[in-house]
C-alpha cells in the first residue's frame, strides 16, 4: 500500500535529507590532520620522571619503524653538541625506554622544591631532571595536578640583573633579578640566580647586567 504524505511533510523530510547530505559533504571537503607525537628515547640508567627537564642528545629516525624520536639525556651533558631542552610528558620514562615530550606552548614543569611566584625564571637543574631558578621557561603559577608541579612557558627574552659579588672571567657567580616598575627597575633581593661570566673582563659586585638565556643558561654582561 502506497505512503501518502502531505505536502509541507515532504518538503520538511526533503529539506532534512538536503541538510545531512550538505554537511557530508562539508566534512568530506575538510581535512582531517592528526599530529604526531614527540616520541623520547632515554639514553640515561635512571628514570625520567613526568613532567622532568631534558636535554636532547640527537635526533633518530627509524628506516623500518618509520618512527622519530629525540634521544634525551638529563642536564647538563657538557659534551652534547646540543643545548636544547624537553620537557616530558605526564609519565615517567624507564631507563633506555621511550616516551612523549609535551608540545606546549604552556608547559607542566617539575622543580625541585623551590618556592617560586609567577613572573620567576625557571631552568634545567645540574644533573638532575628537576626545575630550579635559572633559565629557559618563566612560570605562569602552580598546577596542582601533583607535587612541585608548575605551568610555565618558553621565555628566551634578556633580563636585567644585579651581580651580588664579583663574577671572574669565565666562572660563575650570583645574581638578582631587576624586575620592571613603573619608574624603570628595582632589583628583586629575594631570589638569587646563578649566570655566567663569559666576557674577558671580571664583573664586580653590585653592578647592573643583562642576563641573556644562551645554551639553556644565564650569560651575564655587565651594563657599562
Amino acid at each position: 500500500m502506497p505512503i501518502v504524505l502531505e505536502q509541507n511533510t515532504f518538503a520538511r523530510i526533503m529539506r532534512a535529507v538536503g541538510a545531512v547530505e550538505r554537511n557530508a559533504a562539508l566534512r568530506m571537503e575538510v581535512p582531517q590532520f592528526i599530529e604526531s607525537p614527540i616520541y623520547l628515547k632515554n639514553l640515561e640508567t635512571t628514570i625520567i620522571p613526568a613532567y622532568g627537564i631534558v636535554q636532547v642528545n640527537g635526533c633518530v629516525e627509524e628506516v623500518a619503524g618509520g618512527k622519530t624520536y629525540l634521544q634525551v639525556k638529563r642536564p647538563f651533558d657538557f659534551d652534547s653538541t646540543q643545548s636544547i631542552l624537553v620537557v616530558n610528558g605526564p609519565r615517567e620514562i624507564e631507563a633506555e625506554g621511550f616516551g612523549v615530550a609535551q608540545k606546549g606552548p604552556v608547559f607542566r614543569i617539575k622543580t625541585n622544591g623551590t618556592t617560586l611566584a609567577t613572573d620567576d625564571r625557571i631552568g634545567a637543574t645540574l644533573s638532575s631532571y628537576l626545575a630550579s631558578l635559572g633559565a629557559v621557561f618563566r612560570v605562569l603559577g602552580d598546577d596542582d595536578i601533583d607535587t612541585n608541579i608548575v605551568q610555565a612557558v618558553v621565555d628566551s627574552t634578556p633580563c636585567m640583573g644585579e651581580s651580588i659579588s664579583s663574577i671572574v672571567s669565565g666562572s660563575i657567580g650570583n645574581v638578582y633579578m631587576r624586575k620592571p616598575t613603573s619608574g624603570g627597575w628595582s632589583t628583586d633581593t629575594s631570589k638569587q640566580y646563578t649566570a655566567y661570566n663569559d666576557t674577558p673582563t671580571d664583573i664586580a659586585g653590585s653592578k647592573r647586567l643583562i642576563l641573556f638565556p644562551v645554551d639553556g643558561r644565564f650569560v651575564a654582561v655587565e651594563v657599562c
